[in-house]
């Protein structure tokens, strides 16, 4: 896994595996760098929750090398995962027991707007939340 702090102060980008223990060493890493940049911690939980969604979709459903970019543009958190398959995201990574939500149905839930786009040898799935 790779963590890249680009040129600029409010961007990050991390790469790595499909494997459950890369996803975990990123949503650690993003906190520490949402704390660094000084964003409210309800933003912070929920961009990790979110980040540990998409992450999951990737390990669970695409099994491809990652890429996740993080940039804070003014006031809205835009967080996009590259994986390298080509399919829509899965619409709910999983089945809602009572009182409980899964996978992309979080993502909706939390986030301002969310889509995905495909592009050459993959897709992109983008999620964008308030400051």
């Amino acid at each position: 896994m790779t963590l890249s702090l680009t040129g600029r102060p409010r961007r990050v980008e991390w790469s790595g595996p499909p494997v459950a223990a890369a996803a975990t060493d990123v949503r650690r890493e993003l906190g520490g760098v949402l704390v660094h940049w000084r964003l409210p911690q309800e933003v912070i939980d929920e961009a990790v929750v979110v980040v540990a969604e998409l992450l999951a979709n990737v390990v669970q459903h695409a099994r491809t090398r990652f890429r996740l970019l993080v940039e804070l543009r003014g006031r809205v958190l835009h967080v996009a995962v590259d994986d390298e398959l080509s399919e829509p995201p899965p619409a709910a990574a999983g089945a809602s027991a009572a009182g409980h939500i899964h996978g992309l149905q979080l993502v909706t839930r939390t986030a301002v707007r969310w889509g995905w786009q495909e592009r050459t040898g993959g897709k992109t799935v983008w999620v964008e939340l308030f400051v």
